[in-house]
């Protein structure tokens, strides 16, 4: 937090008096009037200035300029949902085998992770598991040691400024692509940064679907 230097406040306690005995000092009165006086005009025309500078920002933006700006918007789905369904992939292994640990970190930022969430018992309340890449692949090697998991995309709901991109992903997860009801489903929210011309992850959190917690129908569309 950026203190203020108080060397630049003036000394509260140090007055500066000038008198002169061959002129009258003026009324305390009329000066604080008149001081209130010019107050009142600067703010109003401070006002006034800010509202029209406001209008005049505001006016600027343009039927056309927001078509265009919704339309490089659209340009950038496909990279996202690109690097989405990649990661999707990357999670994904048959049974007796280990996941790319290298194509899984390409995927992310340095420092990105992966989390999910753990709901509420009775003796604890929600918690949240944070974990790297690598750490992550710990934990998927062990299970596919014996056990085959595939993760796929059901629906993308991206949101996108500037240089982020937020993306609530509706999942479902099998032991194999054929098997006719999926083991789990959920929704990934997702962070991605675009860089250097590719979007990238900086964090990937989920929670499962269960009794009093199903999907939305709205992310399923």
């Amino acid at each position: 937090m950026h203190k203020l230097n108080h060397t630049f406040l003036p000394a509260q306690s140090h007055e500066m008096t000038v008198r002169s005995h061959n002129r009258r000092e003026p009324n305390p009165k009329t000066v604080q009037t008149a001081f209130i006086g010019l107050a009142l005009s600067i703010l109003v025309l401070a006002s006034s200035g800010a509202k029209a500078a406001f209008a005049q920002s505001t006016s600027t933006v343009t039927g056309a300029e927001s078509h265009q700006a919704q339309s490089h918007e659209n340009d950038d789905l496909p990279g996202i949902n690109q690097t989405v369904e990649e990661f999707f992939n990357a999670i994904s292994a048959a049974p007796g085998t280990k996941l790319d640990r290298e194509r899984l970190r390409s995927l992310f930022v340095p420092g990105g992770r992966i989390a999910t969430a753990r709901p509420p018992k009775v003796e604890t309340p929600a918690q949240i598991y944070i974990m790297t890449p690598d750490e992550y692949a710990d934990g998927s090697d062990r299970f596919t040691a014996k056990y085959g998991f595939f993760d796929r995309v059901l629906h993308n709901r991206v949101e996108k400024f500037g240089l982020m991109a937020h993306v609530y992903s509706a999942y479902e997860s099998r032991n194999n692509p054929g098997d006719a009801t999926p083991m789990a489903r959920g929704i990934k929210s997702i962070d991605l940064l675009h860089s250097d011309g590719k979007w990238l992850l900086v964090q990937v959190f989920w929670d499962s679907e269960r009794p009093g917690n199903p999907i939305p129908p709205e992310y399923l569309r």
